[in-house]
């Protein structure tokens, strides 16, 4: 048991992924290797824009990992997750780029896909 006197703070990663399998694997282990106060957001493209404006007004979110969007260059992704999220890191884990190609400093991608490692 915790003592009263240690403050927890709340981990919150949003995942967004269209392919499904992956969004769902990588959200249910991230979910047991965290703790119970500890949130893990799990969206596909689609429906985190349509939830984009609500989550980032509602959810101090601190780590965004980026699956594949259906339609979208990495390019117009890294655009759109700069422009909501200016100071949170976000990491592809489709293992389509490399970390070098990655010019937002404090950013970067993993070089494959971390659930297959």
């Amino acid at each position: 048991m915790q003592s009263p006197n240690i403050l927890v703070i709340p981990a919150y990663v949003l995942i967004v992924d269209d392919d499904s399998t992956r969004l769902n694997v990588l959200r249910d282990r991230l979910r047991d290797a965290f703790r119970e106060h500890d949130e893990v957001l799990a969206l596909g493209s689609v429906e985190w824009l349509d939830k984009s404006q609500e989550l980032i007004q509602h959810n101090p979110v601190q780590v965004v990992l980026v699956g594949r969007w259906t339609g979208w260059e990495h390019s117009e992704i890294r655009q759109a997750l700069a422009e909501s999220y200016p100071d949170v890191p976000f990491y592809f884990i489709d293992g389509n780029e490399s970390s070098e190609q990655d010019g937002a400093p404090g950013r970067g991608m993993f070089d494959t896909n971390p659930i297959n490692s």
